[in-house]
């Protein structure tokens, strides 16, 4: 049998000398995940082979199968974790770890060339995949498969780090659905997804998937599920302020809610903005227009998922701030000075139709009214007790 030295000598010399078949294949997996390196080969008997790795240059030999047997390479940090499948010439690296991200290359020796396979595999950190969703939608868990096999066993629980309490579960063409979570997800039984019906915010929290192949932790994923309610609509109102004061206020109110903000824009631009995580209380933000302001400006509710908008033109809210900042004491004092010169030339419209000439029956009346606004005291009409007395002398000489 050829020693590692020897073995790696001959692939340098082959190199050189016979003409080389290459491809080249990008994985990305998770930490704890499990990953199969499938060589393409199904057209080649194989029996002669090498698998080598590195962070940029695979040189590293980690398997050696000659004429069919395997020759193992200690100190490669892959040893229990590497398994290779001697017919196919495909290996096996179960609980990834993101150190085991680099190149891998295999080169399998023909009696025409050497047949070369590089794989790039990217593993990253098993954080939570964070997804928010508006509250009455439907989501889906992908665990990414695109056909369940026989060989696969697919386990969901709700908590976090897979300890969490069952949901469903996938075995040999078969799954089941825990009874509390009946009519609430469903399960895809050729892929082996979760769908959550309808979800409400109570159902927010940790999902975890744990996909097996045979006896190998093939898949496993966290998701951190966010559920929210939708915005409602904003109100805007104007705001009390001094009279002498010549800026404009304008208040506007949301309802609070799970992680909501409230802005005024002016176009794209933000002016300010305001949040809380008291969500008993409302949110208020204020708006001070000044002259040189006067535009269109929007007032915006959102979260994650929702928002809503009211759009106010200032010049139409607005009184007209830029004037004199006493205006509202000057429209109050010509208010009631029209409403004095309106009395006084209703009274004169009378006194000159009473005073006519001509009009002896409203002469009385017409001294009495001139009277009257004039602050003086009524006397006696003297045309009224002349007229008293020849009425009397007639009435004697009758």
């Amino acid at each position: 049998m050829l020693s590692v030295t020897d073995m790696m000598f001959s692939v340098i010399i082959l190199s050189i000398t016979v003409a080389v078949i290459s491809s080249e294949t990008r994985i990305t997996k998770r930490d704890g995940e499990t990953v199969t390196l499938q060589m393409n080969t199904s057209m080649i008997p194989i029996k002669d082979y090498l698998w080598t790795f590195g962070r940029d240059n695979p040189t590293t030999a980690i398997t050696i199968v000659t004429k069919g047997e395997v020759t193992r390479v200690n100190g490669t940090g892959f040893e229990d974790r590497l398994s290779t499948h001697v017919a196919t010439g495909s290996i096996t690296i179960s609980n990834l770890t993101i150190n085991d991200s680099g190149v891998f290359l295999a080169q399998v020796f023909t009696a025409t060339g050497i047949l070369r396979q590089r794989f790039e595999l990217t593993v990253l950190e098993n954080s939570y995949i964070h997804l928010n969703v508006l509250e009455g939608t439907n989501v889906t868990l992908d665990p990414e498969l695109t056909q369940l096999q026989k060989e696969h066993y697919v386990k969901w629980t709700w908590g976090p780090d897979y300890v969490g309490q069952l949901i469903a579960q996938w075995k040999n063409f078969s799954f089941s659905i825990e009874e509390r979570f009946e009519g609430v997800v469903q399960l895809n039984p050729d892929t082996g997804s979760l769908t959550i019906i309808r979800v409400t915010q109570d159902l927010s929290g940790f999902y975890c998937v744990q996909v097996l192949l045979g006896q190998e932790l093939y898949i496993v994923l966290k998701y951190s599920l966010t559920v929210y309610g939708p915005v409602s609509t904003p109100k805007v109102s104007t705001a009390k302020h001094s009279l002498n004061d010549k800026n404009c206020y304008l208040s506007c109110s949301e309802k609070n809610g799970l992680s909501v903000n409230l802005t005024w824009y002016e176009g794209e631009k933000i002016i300010n903005q305001t949040c809380s995580k008291d969500i008993s209380s409302n949110l208020t933000l204020l708006l001070v227009i000044k002259n040189q302001d006067e535009g269109i400006f929007s007032c915006v509710a959102a979260n994650p998922v929702s928002k809503e908008a009211v759009t106010v033109n200032s010049t139409l809210w607005c009184p007209p701030h830029g004037a004199d900042p006493n205006w509202m004491q000057w429209i109050l004092v010509g208010g009631i000075v029209g409403g004095i010169v309106v009395v006084l030339g209703l009274i004169s419209v009378i006194n000159l139709c009473l005073c006519m000439p001509g009009n002896t029956e409203g002469a009385g009346d017409c001294l009495n009214l001139r009277d009257m606004v004039e602050g003086r005291p009524s006397e006696p009409n003297e045309a009224s007790q002349g007229n008293n007395g020849s009425e009397d002398a007639l009435l004697s000489n009758g």
